[in-house]
Parts: structure tokens; C-alpha cells; sequence
């Protein structure tokens, strides 16, 4: 069957149920600016919900953070997008007028934008998070524990995001390239099914328990395995393994965040070998070959405790809760390195260099 991906279908693609969940979280998000409590949310529907409905099954394609944070699919999916598509495409411009007027802007902040534009400070972050997920937006964001969307973001020395933001012509475009992505992105995990008898776009709750698929998309393959590999332990019980996965693939990323930028003697020991997670985050940390983010500098040795102590400490045994209260922050760490990184213009540059 042939498979229809629009805003029309996903507006058609959820339960009554489901509608009725990510509606509430969407309302208290919208009133706070915060990301709601579960029990919160769940208080506030449980009467209007069917007896034994569980939104902890809604995919994680729509909502995520023990089904509390909003994504940009989910928005869509409710039929809330008009005015956050509205509001987005008034940002993006703003910051594209700002850059031709001075290309050398790195840093945003949503409390400017929202003051230039006559906008709510709350609301700029989140349609701003919200649209992140196009995946060029930013080189480098803050956010702050609690808060929904980003409070800061940079734009670097990216020729590939500033070339975006100056060939930005309309949000529609970007939109319609995103669902082309996810598209794509879903067929190939086998998440997408036909529109028959009911337009269900996403199936497969626990497929990316991380939302990393579509952040890692044209890095490497290996990231990507590492990725699903953490999600399949995760959905099969195997909470320890996930954590090693995850690890990896932090370590992967610091390491080639440093080689990108052609840094990688600075992470060797005297032998060249590449030195050990722990003296990595050390060296990310407090040196400053690169700026990174409040979130990441804390969530990195949260994240190393644990995935250290799942790999080594014969006593320790990961939760389930474990892993769901550090998804935010593994997401949104991966996610900065691969802006960092830019894969994009590391890809052409080793391109130009094999066709010389």
C-alpha cells in the first residue's frame, strides 16, 4: 500500500485516548514552560480517559520523558501545529535577518527573541525546542533542568547551518523535508504501517526508547547500531547492556568530536592509544577546545557513574527507572555532540579529499 506522510495523517493517526493525553500535557506545558509531572497529567484526564488505557504506550515518536515531553510529531498529531509553525517561521527568520546584518552572531537567547518579536519568553523556547528537531538549527544549546526547550543556542562556525539559515525561504519546506526524513527513517526501522483501516503512522512504542534514530541519521552507521542496540536492550529487560551501550557510544562521539576538529593527540596517551572514558570527560570538561553546554558538563558523569557500575560493579543492577530518568539527558547530550561535530561538512570534506 502506498503510504501517505502529512500533517492530515498524523492529525488522524492517534487514539481518543491518546488524543486526550498529549493534549493535557501539551495545555500544562504551554501555561508553565515546564515539562508536567506524569502523575500531574494523569490526575488531570484520568476520568476522561478508556478504563486500562496506559500513555505510557504512546510512541516515543510523539511524546517522550515517561510520556511528558512533547515532541514536535505530537503537536502535529493533536492538530496544534498551526501557530507553532506560525511562530517558527518568525524565528528562523529573525535569526537569518540577524546573521545577514552579522554573519559573526553566534549566540541567541530566547528571552531577546522573544522581546524583539513581542512574544512570550516561555513560548519562543518551546516552539524553538520543538522545531529543533529539523536537526540544523544549532550547533550548541542550554537548557535548564525542569524547563521545556532551550533558554540559549549557538550557531558556530557551521558553514552548513549558516548556509541553512540564509536559504531559508519557508517553515512549510523544512516541513515537508522532515517528514520526507522521517519517512524514510520509519521504513527502514519498520515503524510505519499502511494507512488501513485506520491511519496509524507509528507503531512500535519502544523502537527508539532514546529518540536518537533521526539525530544520528547521516553520522555513521556504527553510531546508529551502537544507538539501536542500547534501545533493544532496553526493550528486552536488559537495562545493565543498555547502559554499556550507551557509554560506547558517548565514548565514540567525544572521540570523534576531537578528531573532526583534528584534535585527537590531545585525548592519546604516550603510546597513541586513546585514553579512557573518564580522563576524556575530563579533558571535555574543563578544557576549552570547545564550549560545551551546563546540561552536558553535569549529565556526562551522571551517566558514566551508572554505565560504569552496569559494566564493573558485580553487585550493581540497573532499573528501568534508571535509564528513563537519564533519557533527556542522553538525548540531549548526543544530540550536541552531533552538532558539534557537523557531520554534514565533515562528510564533504572527506569527499573533496577522495575525489582529489
Amino acid at each position: 500500500m502506498s503510504m501517505i506522510y502529512s500533517v492530515e495523517a498524523l492529525e488522524n493517526s492517534i487514539t481518543k485516548d491518546e488524543k486526550i493525553w498529549l493534549t493535557k500535557v501539551w495545555e500544562l506545558t504551554k501555561q508553565t514552560g515546564q515539562i508536567p509531572k506524569h502523575k500531574e497529567v494523569y490526575i488531570a484526564v484520568s476520568n476522561k480517559m478508556s478504563m486500562g488505557f496506559n500513555p505510557l504506550t504512546i510512541s516515543d515518536t510523539l511524546v517522550r520523558e515517561k510520556a511528558t515531553f512533547l515532541r514536535l510529531f505530537g503537536v502535529i498529531a493533536i492538530g496544534e501545529s498551526k501557530e507553532v509553525l506560525e511562530t517558527s517561521d518568525r524565528i528562523i527568520k529573525y535569526v537569518q535577518n540577524s546573521l545577514k546584518k552579522n554573519i559573526f552572531q553566534e549566540e541567541f537567547t530566547s528571552d531577546k527573541i522573544a522581546r524583539d518579536l513581542g512574544l512570550s519568553e516561555i513560548w519562543t523556547r518551546i516552539v524553538f525546542s520543538l522545531i529543533s528537531e529539523f536537526g540544523w538549527l544549532w550547533n550548541q544549546a542550554g537548557s535548564r533542568i525542569g524547563e521545556y526547550g532551550y533558554y540559549q543556542f549557538e550557531i558556530r562556525d557551521s558553514p552548513e547551518t549558516i548556509t541553512n539559515y540564509l536559504n531559508y525561504s519557508s517553515i512549510h519546506h523544512d516541513l515537508t523535508d522532515y517528514f520526507k526524513k522521517a519517512e524514510k527513517w520509519g521504513l527502514e526501522k519498520g515503524i510505519f504501517t499502511a494507512l488501513s483501516p485506520r491511519p496509524n503512522i507509528i507503531s512500535n512504542v519502544e523502537s527508539d526508547f532514546l529518540g536518537l534514530e533521526m539525530i544520528l541519521d547521516n553520522t555513521r552507521g556504527y553510531l546508529s547500531k551502537i544507538s539501536m542496540q542500547a534501545c533493544k536492550c532496553y526493550k528486552h529487560g536488559l537495562y545493565d547492556a543498555s547502559f554499556v551501550m550507551i557509554r560506547k557510544l558517548l565514548e565514540a562521539l567525544i572521540i570523534e568530536l576531537f578528531e573532526r576538529h583534528g584534535m585527537q593527540e590531545m585525548i592519546k596517551d604516550g603510546e597513541s592509544n586513546y585514553l579512557m572514558l573518564s580522563k576524556l570527560i575530563d579533558i571535555l570538561r574543563v578544557g576549552k577546545s570547545f564550549e560545551i553546554s551546563r546540561n552536558t558538563k553535569s549529565s556526562l558523569p551522571r551517566i558514566k557513574k551508572l554505565a560504569d557500575s552496569s559494566a564493573h560493579n558485580r553487585k550493581f543492577s540497573a532499573q528501568k527507572a534508571d535509564l528513563d530518568d537519564l533519557r533527556d539527558d542522553i538525548r540531549m547530550t548526543v544530540e550536541e555532540f552531533v552538532h558539534l561535530i557537523d557531520y554534514g561538512s565533515w562528510n564533504n570534506i572527506i569527499l573533496n579529499k577522495n575525489s582529489l
